[in-house]
């Protein structure tokens, strides 16, 4: 085994262990379409090893491990920008946390293909924009819902919540055949990427050419199992509120900042009276009757067990009764008493309760 897949196994299988402690803290990164990661009691040992697994990768580049590292301790989670250019009807996109070395590798990526135009490259060049407060964990409330499949026209991802588990379904539109095998649970592994049957993939959330909405989609970073490639739908933005100045507060009503209303203290009133809002005065309090309070109910006497008998029988006769030794002896007596020739002993009485 080579030691750049040592480091890819061992960080994954040190991970999946730590989820159960949390003290461990867990980095991740990827390049390339392969994902890394790292867990330790120790924030930044986690990251080094994680940067360390990925950058000893021979089909990684060394700049994107570090860009896109980021950690469950909130460190480096900004949110994932992709760029993408057309020339000559093909498109090439890259995405990393770093929207310029997005831009550069999108460029380099359609410049490097004989079939292209250097200068149509760069003027299709377009790149998404973070769109705050919509970024890290915040965006796994808009996964729920319906994902068009881009690598086939009539496919969907339907995506449904199930308390605290997250499932996804890939299906034809309008049908019920699962080319899944019914739904597959979600496993969110960082503030933007999961795994689905097998296959890391990363959300970003670009803008929308229509007011307060956002193009959520998921991209595949490895290729694993067959999976959807990659899926979109649009979703509606939580609106955020913004900042007002001193004694402001924000109306959504009015969509703006408004004055601070001050309700003025209650005026203290004397013993025995409490202040009357519609009177503007002091009132007197009406002291209400002492409930009186219930008699108590004695305990129901607990009934006694009931009484179990016992059966003995020896030959043909049989005898019962609450006491066994009483029970034994008046079946002997009984087979004693009989001419049938019987031979009675006790070791021969059977006795069940």
């Amino acid at each position: 085994m080579k030691l750049s897949q040592l480091f890819t196994l061992v960080p994954l299988l040190w991970g999946a262990a730590a989820y159960a402690d949390p003290n461990w803290i867990t980095c991740r990164t990827d390049s390339n379409g392969y994902p890394f990661e790292y867990a330790s009691r120790d924030a930044r040992y986690s990251e080094e090893q994680a940067i360390r697994g990925c950058q000893s990768h021979p089909a990684t580049d060394n700049r994107e491990c570090q860009i896109n590292i980021n950690c469950d301790d909130g460190r480096y989670n900004a949110p994932v920008l992709s760029c993408d250019t057309i020339s000559r009807g093909r498109t090439f996109r890259y995405s990393s946390r770093d929207v310029s070395f997005s831009r550069e590798k999108a460029l380099a990526k359609c410049k490097s293909d004989p079939s292209t135009d250097n200068r149509e490259c760069e003027v299709n060049l377009r790149c998404d924009t973070a769109i705050p407060p919509t970024t890290g964990r915040d965006l796994f409330q808009y996964l729920d819902g319906t994902f068009q499949a881009t690598n086939c026209p009539n496919c969907f991802l339907q995506v449904t919540r199930y308390g605290r588990d997250i499932y996804g379904d890939m299906m034809p539109w309008q049908t019920s055949r699962s080319y899944s095998g019914g739904p597959q649970i979600i496993s969110i592994t960082g503030v933007d990427t999961f795994v689905y049957r097998g296959d890391h993939y990363r959300l970003r959330l670009s803008p929308s050419t229509r007011p307060s909405r956002g193009i959520l989609t998921m991209d595949r970073l490895t290729r694993n199992a067959p999976n959807v490639e990659s899926a979109s739908r649009e979703v509606i933005l939580t609106p955020t509120i913004p900042a007002c100045p001193g004694g402001q507060v924000w109306d959504p009503a009015r969509s703006r900042c408004v004055p601070v209303v001050i309700t003025p203290p209650t005026p203290s009133c004397p013993p025995g009276t409490v202040w009357d809002a519609r009177l503007q005065r002091c009132v007197s309090v009406v002291t209400p009757p002492r409930p009186v309070p219930p008699r108590p109910v004695p305990p129901r006497p607990v009934p006694p067990p009931p009484v179990r008998n016992w059966t003995c029988s020896i030959h043909t006769f049989r005898a019962t009764g609450p006491d066994l030794e009483a029970t034994r002896q008046q079946v002997l007596n009984t087979c004693a008493r009989s001419s049938s020739g019987y031979v009675c002993r006790a070791s021969d009485v059977v006795c069940n309760q």
